[in-house]
């Protein structure tokens, strides 16, 4: 997948992996990262996040992740005539670290 756009500057883009530095949350403050991709072929794509949290004094909690699959299928090419009914799908896609960080729907 291609990177097209995110609602947060990223730091670097480099190999297919996406790097944020979020120097400004606060404790037990969430923030929400969207972005758009593009998949420029058929099949299953991983999209995984990890979370390395450091404190401005040093300390370092252990790192989290959670990861999803998106499987796309043959594109279909058609014309606006015959393809009139076909709409976006809002995949509605959310995953959760739960307290044992094992990821549910």
């Amino acid at each position: 997948m291609v990177l097209l756009d995110t609602t947060v500057p990223f730091a670097s883009y480099e190999n297919d992996t996406v790097f944020w530095n979020l120097a400004e949350i606060g404790p037990f403050e969430t923030v929400t990262i969207e972005y758009r991709v593009e998949a420029q072929h058929a099949g299953m794509f991983e999209n995984s996040v990890e979370v390395d949290a450091r404190s401005v004094d040093g300390s370092v909690v252990q790192p989290v992740g959670a990861s999803n699959v998106v499987e796309v299928g043959v594109v279909v090419e058609c014309e606006t005539t015959s393809c009139a009914g076909l709409q976006s799908t809002d995949w509605g896609l959310v995953t959760v670290c739960d307290e044992n960080c094992e990821l549910t729907p």
